[in-house]
């Protein structure tokens, strides 16, 4: 909701904060703190915490951007180089996608590209091959990082 009202209100311009994160990490002093405003109005106490928490949070948001954009530099680099010119588009077309939706699997692949699920599979097991997505067996819970997505 924080993140969200700061877009709202401009000093953000997406809500890219996830404070919730840190009020997670610090459940106890954020607690207190909040129990301390409502009991005897300790109201500077918990916006030093609260902004403590905005700073962390956007350095560690930074940081995660200049990964990301690290990341998309290496590959564009590194790996895009290693597709033809004929398929060429639509391995950027799914880079673009997956920057978007990290998950995919083959079959939304052939829908986005508009290719048979032949070609969409060639595709993604070539993304496979040079790390830009790997398999993930779903039981429950899925786990991802980066790129890593499940097909």
């Amino acid at each position: 909701m924080i993140s969200l009202y700061f877009a709202s209100t401009g000093l953000l311009h997406k809500p890219a904060l996830y404070l919730s994160d840190y009020f997670e990490r610090h459940k106890t002093e954020y607690v207190d703190r909040l129990m301390a405003v409502r009991e005897v109005n300790k109201l500077k106490e918990w916006l030093v915490f609260f902004l403590y928490g905005v700073r962390e949070t956007a350095e560690s948001s930074i940081q995660v951007f200049k990964d990301i954009i690290a990341l998309k530099e290496r590959l564009e680099r590194e790996v895009m180089p290693h597709f033809s010119t004929r398929r060429q588009e639509n391995a950027q077309t799914l880079m673009q996608y997956l920057y978007k939706t990290p998950l995919v699997n083959i079959k939304a692949v052939a829908k986005l590209l508009g290719i048979n699920t032949n070609t969409a599979s060639a595709l993604v097991n070539d993304f496979v091959k040079y790390g830009i997505l790997s398999e993930v067996t779903v039981k429950g819970v899925i786990e991802h990082s980066g790129l890593r997505s499940i097909y």
